[in-house]
């Protein structure tokens, strides 16, 4: 079966490009494909407590449904460390949601051994 990786970078600024590719992965994993997500750049900024349980874009399910369902999936979430540096996301969050720390180098390897990589 072909595998996926879902690259999301839009936070608070648009709901809906933020909440759509968990919802994407989940139906992906539901249909057997490997699915994996990356967040990037404002995304992680998702992750913060205020955010992660409030955010509900127009059309989706609240962002920390959409999240849990995927983790619930087994579906491996990476997320930036940098960009949560530069954001001042704390880092005990990863462990909080169930996410993998990912660097540049993992974000390459992700990137080259998907089949498909989707862009949000």
């Amino acid at each position: 079966m072909a595998s996926m990786l879902y690259i999301v970078t839009h936070g608070t600024d648009n709901p809906f490009k933020a909440t759509t590719p968990f919802e994407m992965a989940a139906v992906a994993a539901d249909s057997e494909y490997e699915v994996q997500i990356a967040m990037l750049g404002d995304s992680v900024l998702l992750l913060r407590e205020g955010v992660f349980n409030n955010l509900h874009g127009l059309g989706n399910a609240p962002f920390g449904e959409a999240y849990e369902a995927v983790v619930a999936r087994g579906i491996p979430v990476y997320v930036c460390g940098t960009c949560m540096k530069t954001r001042d996301v704390p880092d005990g969050v990863l462990a909080q949601r169930g996410a993998n720390p990912m660097d540049k180098g993992v974000f390459v390897e992700l990137v080259a051994h998907s089949d498909n990589v989707v862009t949000f």
